[in-house]
């Protein structure tokens, strides 16, 4: 874990588990319209596939941002990398962003 302090606030980032599913789930319905949200099913595979490539921001104990995206050898993001947490490979040459 790693902690980060501005201004006397400390922020501490580490990697999502499934233990966390509810809280990015809360986040995810305050920063995305339903359309365009990803479920907690699809967080659940992002978490599975590439967890150590999903970051969670914490103040305190409570979680104030993610950011996940997995590895890939295509250069072009794509829908189908929304949906499909199994397309990542680990030893990809570019870091898609997702979330």
């Amino acid at each position: 874990m790693k902690n980060h302090s501005k201004e006397g606030t400390i922020v501490n980032i580490r990697y999502a588990t499934m233990a966390d599913l509810d809280d990015i789930a809360s986040v995810r319905s305050e920063c995305f319209p339903v359309l365009e949200a990803a479920t907690k099913e699809e967080f659940e595979q992002r978490i599975k596939y590439y967890g150590n490539h999903f970051w969670l921001m914490f103040e305190g104990e409570k979680l104030i941002a993610f950011v996940d995206g997995f590895v890939t050898d295509e250069a072009d993001l794509t829908d189908e990398m929304y949906e499909k947490a199994a397309m990542h490979n680990e030893h990809g040459a570019w870091q898609m962003i997702l979330a």
